[in-house]
């Protein structure tokens, strides 16, 4: 994306600045126990559930931490620009040392730096990609090409017209990461999306392509590359299950995703303690930029098995309004005595495994 379309996206911090009370840049641990409060006023239609939206809306303008706003350029370099180098290293060299990129740290301007280069160098580009690549990949996409004559179209063409062809996607394209100069976190994933911890930020690397897509062999002959930094840094961590909402049960694990995020144990939040996701995605088609304009969750994973969404009762799914599956006291339509009982673990909600483990001891 465009580097000033990237800093904007990467300053949306909306649940970031609604913990930093101060506007220090900076969330301590009082903050994020007060933060709560903050959603039970941002919750405009009060179904005890925080969607992203009022999350926007309750944000108030305050310090967001540089490290969001770094700017990504994006720069492809074929085999045929590598041999190509008068020609085409001074443009190249302009690209990487934009004013706004000239003050940031990028990996450049760090090499350049530790060069003794001055930053407006030029001709030095060619040098810098001929070291080691710091991320290897393989990304592969295979389709097949239909052929369709003029006689089976609906619309009637011209005498002459040649035979169309599309591109159909056999399967989804395969990723692989090769080798990683890094050294750090170990690489997982999120589903199909390879996850690599890379100093302050995270790096997410996936690739797109949809089964059910047609089109010219012109369009889906196309591989699109694009990068985001995708924003709402801390909105991630506490949504768990991706939904772009924060539950009643998201909300009472704030504690333990602090204290998983204070990785100095100083009792505050910094800038480099909650990772800022950068979207690396490959798409077939040109369609790289649609995919990255969708926000997306930092789903967690606690084992391989996928998780089961199991039946709630009737009378469950009738009182859950909000449609988390959990019944707080307030969806609850019956006595304090009904509710403590069901509530097995005591944890202020009825879970649908509670339900069902009351309504199997009833039987």
């Amino acid at each position: 994306l465009q580097s000033s379309y990237s800093s904007q996206r990467a300053r949306i911090a909306p649940l970031w600045l609604m913990a930093d009370q101060d506007h220090n840049g900076m969330i301590s641990i009082l903050e994020f126990r007060e933060l709560s409060k903050s959603i039970m006023f941002a919750d405009a239609n009060h179904n005890q559930v925080l969607e992203v939206e009022e999350c926007l809306a309750a944000a108030s303008q305050g310090v967001v931490p540089d490290i969001l706003s770094w700017p990504i350029k994006l720069i492809p370099v074929s085999r045929e620009l590598a041999d190509d180098w008068r020609m085409k290293d001074q443009q190249l060299s302009a690209m990487y040392q934009g004013q706004r990129h000239q003050q940031l740290e990028s990996s450049y301007a760090n090499w350049m730096k530790q060069n003794s280069y001055p930053l407006n160098a030029a001709l030095v580009l060619k040098d810098f990609l001929s070291l080691p690549s710091d991320i290897v990949l393989s990304v592969s996409y295979q389709c097949q090409t239909i052929e369709i004559n003029p006689d089976q179209q609906s619309v009637v063409q011209p005498m002459g017209q040649m035979i169309k062809q599309l591109l159909r996607t056999e399967k989804s394209p395969s990723l692989e990461l090769l080798s990683l100069s890094h050294k750090g976190q170990p690489v997982s994933s999120m589903g199909e999306t390879i996850v690599v911890p890379w100093d302050n930020s995270q790096l997410e690397i996936s690739a797109w392509s949809n089964p059910s897509l047609k089109g010219s062999a012109d369009q889906l002959g196309q591989i699109s590359i694009g990068a985001a930094i995708d924003g709402f840094p801390l909105f991630r961590h506490v949504d768990t299950d991706g939904d772009r909402r924060l539950s009643v049960r998201e909300q009472q694990a704030f504690p333990d995703v602090f204290e998983s995020l204070d990785i100095n144990g100083d009792g505050q939040l910094a800038a480099d303690e909650v990772r800022a996701p950068l979207r690396l995605t490959f798409a077939q088609g040109p369609l790289v930029h649609e995919i990255l304009n969708v926000p997306v969750s930092l789903k967690k994973t606690t084992s391989s098995t996928p998780k089961v969404n199991l039946p709630a009762p009737e009378w469950f799914a009738g009182m859950d309004e909000n449609q988390d599956h959990d019944l707080t006291r307030a969806e609850f339509l019956g006595t304090d005595e009904q509710f403590s009982l069901l509530d097995a673990n005591h944890d202020a909600l009825i879970s649908v495994v509670e339900a069902l483990a009351f309504v199997q001891s009833q039987e």
